[in-house]
């Protein structure tokens, strides 16, 4: 068997936060007031995207930002995205991202994302349990598992 070394450039963990260590997500309600709360203490009119692996037992690992975007749009890399998950340790995790805009219906760039990443997460023997939008300041966000899209 021949082993291939491969370099990792840059990887950005961020630590949870004591509320996140603290929580369980069993829905999207359980992790939407944390990703509200990080996207507010981070807003610049950017997108970001974001990945929270979770532990067996549904507690947050960490909050890692994967990418930032323009003010209305981000380029998704679904290997920087499972590559994040795969460091954490983690078997299970939820994607999100916001919308500066504040409104948080998916974009049909939004959904062929969400498409890609379920489908690459299989071959991975992962499970991405919620891909989810957040609109910027308005308190408004879009589950694609409680919408049946996962």
């Amino acid at each position: 068997m021949r082993y291939k070394i491969v370099n990792v450039r840059q990887l950005r963990v961020c630590d949870p936060t004591p509320i996140a260590q603290k929580s369980r997500v069993l829905n999207s309600l359980d992790v939407i007031p944390i990703l509200q709360a990080f996207f507010e203490s981070v807003q610049n009119d950017q997108e970001k995207i974001v990945v929270l692996p979770l532990s067996t037992k549904h507690h947050i690992l960490g909050l890692q930002v994967v990418h930032e975007g323009a003010m209305c749009y981000t380029v998704v890399s679904i290997p920087a995205i499972l590559r994040n998950v795969l460091v954490s340790g983690a078997e299970q995790f939820i994607c999100a991202h916001n919308h500066p805009s504040g409104n948080p219906l998916p974009s049909a760039e939004d959904d062929q994302v969400a498409d890609k990443l379920k489908q690459a997460t299989k071959s991975c023997s992962l499970n991405l349990l919620d891909f989810i939008i957040i609109g910027d300041g308005t308190g408004d966000y879009y589950s694609y598992l409680d919408r049946g899209k996962l």
